[in-house]
């Protein structure tokens, strides 16, 4: 099974262990707008929360081993809606780096 295939299914049921298994330890990604750096243990938290982002669409754009490319749409808990190009960094099967670029859609 291909890595965004696993990473989508433990996503949609919230299997913060699943999810876990997929990111390697030292996983991270730089938030763009504040330049926080958001740890593995943040990520899972933000993938498995009650509250969290709503993927409504996911597209893989181009994925191997070493790299995995998608685009998403999605909707934030605060109601605002975005696009969004992911791209994850992947080493002996799991993400290393996480790095997003996202655009605000119209309401």
């Amino acid at each position: 099974m291909k890595y965004s295939e696993k990473w989508r299914q433990a996503y949609d049921n919230r299997n913060r262990e699943a999810l876990s298994k997929l990111l390697d330890i030292n996983c991270h990604f730089i938030k763009h707008s504040t330049g926080e750096k958001v740890t593995k243990e943040q990520i899972l938290d933000m993938w498995t929360t009650k509250d969290r982002v709503v993927i409504r669409s996911q597209r893989v754009v181009y994925e191997s081993d070493e790299i995995l490319l998608q685009h998403w749409f999605m909707d934030w808990p605060n109601g605002t809606k975005d696009a969004v190009l992911t791209v994850m960094l992947l080493k002996n099967g799991k993400a290393t780096k996480m790095e997003l670029a996202s655009t605000p859609l119209p309401q």
